[in-house]
């Protein structure tokens, strides 16, 4: 008899009827091959289901960190003090101020836009009184598709506290994340193109233990970020820092 012909007896010791099963050894080779196949297989489909998974749930419609911004909102009388400080501090340059309706209702407000290689603000001073919820957004966001990016934060718990709207240069919506964040989304007629930062700025969310969890899940899950938490146990509060990848 051939080496290749040689009977292996296998026990199988957990069948309800205890048996013995024959194979040559070539059957047995084959056997092996194909529960390795079954293996890699299924390794396979675990690993698709897991790369799903991590797949971006939302829309792509972010354009990158030089087109956020934080809204400072300043007195007129203090509107041309604040921005040269803030020039001679940090570097960089400005678009022209105007006056312009930007929200929705009856509305002016000079507006200036402030560029740094650090971050940008859009600086507000409104000469008529603020409508409503205007002036607690923290931040701004360029998106490629408003109504694509609302219906995404709707879709992961954002509450669109003021629709899509037009404005001078096209089109806004405020947003409020549990907790009362309130951001942002905006979408330009003619797409800007700003230089890249030399740093990306940290944005800073105060929130309760209590809406600090849901708030990072909520906002991770239409940003496709990173969340990492800091513990403040003196002061009772949690800060959570999100690291857009």
């Amino acid at each position: 008899m051939s080496p290749m012909t040689l009977p292996l007896v296998i026990s199988l010791d957990n069948c309800p009827k205890p048996y013995s099963v024959v194979h040559s050894r070539s059957e047995q080779f084959m056997r092996t091959i194909m529960v390795l196949a079954l293996a890699a297989a299924l390794a396979g489909a675990e690993a698709s289901a897991v790369m799903a998974q991590l797949s971006p749930p939302t829309p792509e419609v972010a354009v990158g960190p030089q087109y956020s911004s934080t809204h400072v909102y300043v007195a007129p009388s203090d509107f041309d003090r604040f921005v040269a400080s803030f020039i001679a501090t940090f570097g960089g340059t400005t678009s022209k101020t105007g006056v312009f309706t930007i929200t929705p209702t009856p509305s002016l407000t000079m507006s200036q836009l402030v560029l740094t290689p650090v971050g940008n603000l859009s600086v507000l001073g409104f000469e008529t009184p603020i409508p409503y919820p205007f002036g607690a957004e923290r931040t701004g966001y360029l998106v490629t598709d408003l109504d694509a990016a609302v219906q995404a934060a709707r879709d992961d718990g954002a509450d669109v506290i003021v629709s899509p709207f037009p404005d001078p240069l096209g089109r806004d919506s405020i947003i409020q994340w549990p907790g009362g964040v309130n951001m942002q989304l905006y979408w330009h007629t003619t797409a800007p193109s700003y230089a890249p930062l030399a740093t990306v700025p940290e944005n800073r969310v105060y929130l309760s233990s209590d809406e600090a969890d849901v708030f990072v899940h909520d906002f991770t899950g239409l940003c496709w970020s990173k969340a990492a938490f800091t513990e403040l146990r003196s002061r009772r509060r949690r800060l959570a820092t999100i690291a857009t990848a």
